[in-house]
Parts: C-alpha cells; sequence; structure tokens
C-alpha cells in the first residue's frame, strides 16, 4: 500500500491489511456498513443544520465534500 498526500508519502507492506475503528477490527462488510453509516449521517448533519433541531456542529461532516 502506498499514498501521497501533499509533500508526505507513505509505503508499507505484510501479508494482510486490517482495518479497525474504536470498536475493534472491522470485516470487509463492516467496513461498506460503517461508510454507509457515516453518508447517511452526513446527510441528516446537513438537512437538520439549519432547521429548528440542528446537530452539534461536525467538523468532518463540514470539510467533507462529496464528489460523484
Amino acid at each position: 500500500m502506498s499514498f501521497w498526500a501533499g509533500n508526505v508519502g507513505f509505503f508499507g507492506f505484510g501479508r494482510e491489511l486490517k482495518v479497525f475503528n474504536s470498536q475493534g477490527e472491522l470485516s470487509p462488510d463492516g467496513v461498506r456498513s460503517a461508510s454507509e453509516q457515516w453518508w447517511e449521517y452526513w446527510k441528516r448533519y446537513w438537512q437538520q443544520k439549519d432547521g429548528p433541531t440542528p446537530m452539534p456542529k461536525d467538523y468532518a461532516c463540514e470539510v467533507t465534500i462529496p464528489l460523484k
């Protein structure tokens, strides 16, 4: 696996890749489910943002711009 982020890059290799969140390891289906849940939350955040019951400010939502 490798990537560049501006002037910083990363290259790593190994026999397997595991994904973890604060609750522990995620399966491939768990990653997909977490992603879907995130986008549902993001949509709800923006739907409620200027309404009578806005959600608490979430900087991750504020800076995330979906691309199609």
